[in-house]
């Protein structure tokens, strides 16, 4: 048996996204910040159509039981911006020795160190982005809405003021 994960076929990836109108299938979140795609069965190896589901980064790391590395992250994150604090807190303390400039390098050093985290506890950087035409296709539908919203508002102030002319 081949445990190679497999990659769903592009086609097969945008067939389901559409059908899904582009919503995350488990918070029913817009997917304009990019998305994930799940295996239902568990079984990387099986690509069927069937087996594919596309969910936010969120949903996908509770799905894929990674909330456990997600806290993990966070206690990393907090440490991080708790020894920030003290740099901060230190710096401000009367003949303190550290630059603006200092603070600055350290922010970045921490930011860095934070992206290591993120990847060492596998979260992956980046989702999988939208296509362009069905993020154009939901911004169109959009605007159509506000669109139509506003029409309607502007409906309900002619008769508003058509009401007060009669009662004139």
């Amino acid at each position: 048996m081949n445990s190679q994960r497999r990659n769903f076929p592009k086609a097969t990836v945008r067939e389901v996204l559409e059908e899904q109108g582009a919503l995350c299938m488990e918070c029913g979140s817009f997917l304009a910040k990019g998305f994930h795609q799940h295996h239902r069965d568990g079984d990387h190896t099986n690509i069927s159509k069937d087996n594919l589901v596309i969910l936010c980064p969120r949903c996908h790391r509770a799905k894929a039981g990674e909330t456990s590395n997600l806290q993990q992250y966070r206690k990393v994150q907090k440490q991080a911006m708790e020894q920030f604090d003290e740099i901060i807190k230190q710096s401000l303390a009367e003949g303190s020795k550290l630059s603006a400039s200092h603070i600055r390098e350290i922010g970045v050093n921490i930011k860095e160190k934070l992206k290591e985290a993120w990847r060492y506890y596998d979260f992956g950087e980046y989702p999988e982005p939208l296509p362009a035409d069905i993020a154009k296709l939901y911004d169109t539908s959009q605007e159509l809405e506000l669109l139509q919203e506003y029409r309607r508002g502007f409906e309900d102030g002619l008769k508003s003021i058509r009401v007060q002319e009669e009662k004139k």
